[in-house]
């Protein structure tokens, strides 16, 4: 699980949360981003940050679930 938090003219922060199959917290981490001046932008890089964390791991088979809307919809368009 991944989440993103902007306040205009601040650092900008993530949080991300591992959980096993059965939704028991494995592990937590926190980010800082600069600053930067939109929301959605903030998401991805958080986004961003779980993907390199889990890869980090070494997990390959992982189910991410965030709360941006646009950022879900858009990862799970499929093209035909």
């Amino acid at each position: 699980m991944w989440d993103g938090a902007f306040r205009s003219g601040s650092h900008s922060h993530g949080g991300l949360v591992l959980l096993t199959p059965d939704r028991e917290v494995l592990m937590v981490k926190g980010v800082q981003f600069p600053w930067f001046d939109d929301p959605l932008v903030v998401e991805l890089v958080t986004l961003r940050e779980a993907v390199l964390w889990c890869q980090s791991l070494g997990w390959a088979d992982i189910t991410f679930e965030g709360v941006a809307k646009i950022i879900m919809d858009k990862i799970n368009l499929k093209e035909a």
